[in-house]
């Protein structure tokens, strides 16, 4: 057993050692200033995909380079300008200098261009004293790093560069490329839906009109629902029903609501559709389409005053949704609803219906 003396003294000598080395490593680290920052982009390089693959290499006026991985080219040319013509080896004090270098503190993004020049930074401390850099970071944390590869894709070939990625192959198979990634090596196989291409053999691949139809039936019915639940309670407002509660001429109302809906999604815009905020203009008199006409015809004008309307803050405008409403809520007389539970209904429908207020 150890006793306290011996346990203190043990833990002395250690730190000591540690404090000691560290001295001895930066008094052997030559004078030195960094010259230049590059990075180097891939020139396959998926930029839709939220993953770097940027390489940035930190030049020494020793000769000596260092190579990192992270950030954007204009983040990299941002965090250059904090670190040329500093000292390579006081990698701690370039971290902070680089994260308080500038008026606004850095978010995400930039501290991932930071890490790329910090990696550099110790490999070019590594270089300078030979040494590797687990070694300076007190000893290495592990033996291997895992690896997998996304739908894995076999060589197609004795052509195939040994290292390299292999190509594409048409009409691999799903579990055909899973058997190749186990016999590489692997023991890790990822399945991704879309980066790679199509993958033969799964269920994306192998009913693709099916799931087409049934994401457009999805959006028809949610696009049906909602504005026949608006038609009914305008035409209402407006005394337009029949006696059974039945609106005249509907059909050509839900043509073209379709009509509109179709050439909204061509031109790339939110689904164009009838919306619950008509029952404002009903309720002060407007039945006919010359309402919407002059309704168009504003929205147009209130384009040139779109930046004012975004400083109005959504506590501001959520009163007139209750209002729209409570005007539709009205309906509901005859189910004689009471007065408050009206009220907390409209009050939530109109929360729940936030900046488009549709129904």
């Amino acid at each position: 057993m150890m006793d306290l003396r011996t346990l203190l003294k043990s833990l002395a000598a250690g730190v000591g050692a540690t404090l000691w080395s560290a001295r001895r490593s930066d008094a052997a680290l030559p004078k030195a200033r960094i010259t230049r920052v590059k990075c180097w982009a891939h020139p396959s390089m998926n930029r839709s995909f939220n993953q770097s693959a940027l390489l940035v290499t930190v030049e020494t006026d020793l000769g000596i380079t260092g190579i990192g991985e992270g950030g954007s080219p204009d983040l990299i040319r941002d965090l250059a300008g904090s670190v040329i013509g500093q000292n390579p080896f006081e990698i701690e004090r370039l971290w902070q200098h680089m994260y308080m270098d500038t008026f606004y503190p850095p978010g995400r993004e930039k501290i991932h261009g930071q890490g790329a020049i910090d990696l550099a930074l110790w490999d070019i401390k590594g270089k300078a004293l030979q040494l590797p850099v687990s070694d300076l970071l007190h000893g290495a944390s592990r033996n291997y790093v895992e690896c997998y590869a996304t739908t894995f894709r076999p060589p197609s070939g004795p052509d195939s560069a040994a290292g390299a990625a292999p190509p594409a192959v048409a009409g691999t198979a799903l579990r055909e490329r899973a058997r190749a990634a186990m016999e590489a090596g692997y023991r890790v196989f990822r399945v991704d839906a879309s980066i790679g291409g199509p993958i033969v053999g799964n269920v994306f691949s192998t009913l693709p009109l099916l799931v087409a139809i049934l994401v457009i039936f999805a959006i028809m019915l949610t696009d049906f629902f909602d504005t026949m639940g608006t038609v009914t309670g305008v035409a209402a407002e407006a005394g337009l029903t029949r006696e059974d509660g039945s609106v005249p001429g509907v059909g050509r109302v839900l043509l073209v609501d379709s009509i509109a809906a179709f050439v909204g999604g061509a031109a790339g815009v939110s689904s164009n559709t009838t919306y619950i905020e008509s029952a404002a203009g009903v309720a002060e008199g407007g039945k006919t389409g010359f309402t919407s006409v002059v309704t168009g015809v504003l929205f147009l004008l209130a384009i040139f005053l779109a930046p004012l309307a975004g400083i109005i803050p959504s506590q501001a405008t959520a009163p007139a949704l209750v209002l729209a409403w409570l005007i539709l809520g009205e309906k509901f007389a005859p189910l004689q609803l009471a007065g408050f539970c009206l009220l907390l209904s409209g009050i939530y429908l109109a929360s729940r219906g936030e900046g488009g207020a549709k129904s």
